[in-house]
Order: structure tokens, then C-alpha cells, then sequence
């Protein structure tokens, strides 16, 4: 797609998830499709510490979409996001999805 530009989201060798950022969006997808909204380092860290600040500060906002498990499908943000933006983003994403996944591999 003409415009789009991909960031992947790795831990190490292992996929975690993407970020798509496209003009004024910016999706924020898992790679494992078992991540839960409300597990501590989507709910307790990914949200509250990066995204909320983020869009508060630069009147973005964002959706949340999940599946009927509650299992994360995307983050959406709307509102055109700088390099520096994205890089904290990818970070902060990155190590939520990594623990996220970590803690879903061993229940």
C-alpha cells in the first residue's frame, strides 16, 4: 500500500507484533493472538504510561479493538505521530506484547 510504513515489533529473533503507520493512523498489532486487554503490561502499562500520555498530550485519540475472548486485536490511534513518537511507542509496545506473550506461553 502506497504510503504505509511498517515497523516490526521483535524481541530478540521472535515477532511480537507491527506497528502500520499510515498518514494519520497507526495501528498497533500483536503478533500472538492470546494477548489479554487486561493483563498487567497491556492494561497496567502499555495503555496508562504510553499511550494515554501520548494522546493526551497531542490531542490524539485512540480504540481499542479485541475479540469476544478479550483478546487484543488492535490499538488504533488517530492522529499523525512523529519518528520520535513511534520509536517510544514501538519500545513500550514491544515490551508489553514480550511479557504479555511470556506469561501466555506459560499458563
Amino acid at each position: 500500500m502506497e504510503g504505509l510504513k511498517q515497523f516490526p515489533l521483535t524481541e530478540g529473533i521472535k515477532a511480537v507484533g507491527m506497528i502500520n503507520v499510515f498518514e494519520d493512523q497507526t495501528s498497533i498489532v500483536p503478533e500472538n493472538a492470546a494477548l489479554r486487554v487486561d493483563s498487567p503490561t497491556i492494561a497496567g502499562f502499555l495503555i496508562p504510561k504510553a499511550l494515554n500520555p501520548l494522546c493526551t498530550k497531542n490531542s490524539f485519540s485512540y480504540r481499542i479493538a479485541q475479540d469476544t475472548n478479550g483478546n487484543l486485536t488492535y490499538i488504533l490511534i488517530i492522529g499523525r505521530l512523529a519518528d520520535t513518537q513511534i520509536k517510544e511507542l514501538q519500545t513500550a509496545a514491544r515490551w508489553a506484547f514480550s511479557k504479555a506473550a511470556e506469561k501466555t506461553e506459560k499458563s
